[in-house]
């Protein structure tokens, strides 16, 4: 569930980041958190599933 709710935090936080371009046309911008927040909530929807499937075989 952690996991989960630290992909839901991470792209609270990019949305709410500012994204800005700079003098010469760079756009700053947060865009690993949505790396992070993919990969932590898929892996936290892996755990979730693992967890029931060998709850349902004991």
């Amino acid at each position: 569930m952690g996991l989960i709710l630290l992909a839901v935090v991470l792209f609270a936080i990019r949305a709410m980041s500012p994204t800005t371009i700079d003098a010469n046309g760079y756009l700053h911008e947060p865009f690993y958190l949505v790396g992070f927040g993919f990969f932590s909530g898929f892996s936290g929807l892996l755990v979730l599933i693992i967890r029931f499937v060998l709850k349902r075989l004991r």
